[in-house]
């Protein structure tokens, strides 16, 4: 199955989320093809927060361009061509978000755009999620979220939908369903070691 991952990471924060990746390899790695759309290097604001930060003497200010990083200004409008260029491409099965608190607005926008677009199911993690499912799940433009741990969620989801079979009881996984709201109970925690 095909799952566009999207980071919709609007801070400029250069560094590389431990869940997105752990996720990402566990599917690739269950034979799953992915795609990550990051919008981490794409400059929306004058300084991105970390250029805030050198400002501010909070952090040394580091010179990323040494090492082949750019950021590229983009506007909201642009960030959306390209994911939809990514999407009409790549023709994900699902959109995976990895959201926190400070990137839920950004993801709220693609996700909303994405609906807007094409028919594609969206689901939406993180801590971002887990910390105020309700409202996450009541946005017309998500039609599910992952709750806590999501490798062993996210697996059962995907090889689920890629075999037609029904997706109703994934634990940490809420759904809507004909106007409904399926609110999954949590799994055991994951033994890391099993990975």
């Amino acid at each position: 199955m095909k799952v566009l991952f999207v980071y919709p990471n609007s801070s400029g924060y250069s560094r590389i989320p431990m869940g997105l990746a752990v996720l990402v390899t566990y599917l690739k790695h269950n034979g799953h093809t992915i795609k990550i759309f990051d919008t981490t290097f794409y400059k929306t604001k004058e300084r991105t927060d970390d250029q805030i930060r050198e400002s501010l003497g909070q952090v040394r200010k580091a010179d990323l361009s040494s090492v082949g990083v750019k950021f590229e200004y983009k506007t909201k409008e642009g960030i959306l061509e390209e994911l939809h260029n990514v999407i009409a491409d790549f023709s994900p099965d699902l959109c995976a978000f990895s959201v926190n608190e400070e990137l839920t607005p950004v993801a709220y926008e693609m996700a909303e755009y994405i609906k807007h677009h094409f028919a594609i199911p969206v689901i939406f993690g993180g801590i971002g999620v887990t910390t105020c499912p309700q409202e996450v799940i009541e946005k017309f433009y998500v039609d599910m979220i992952c709750l806590g741990e999501g490798e062993e969620a996210l697996l059962e989801l995907v090889n689920k939908m890629e075999q037609g079979k029904d997706i109703s009881g994934i634990q940490n996984i809420w759904l809507k369903n004909n106007g409904d709201i399926i609110k999954n109970e949590p799994r055991p925690l994951t033994d890391l070691n099993k990975l």
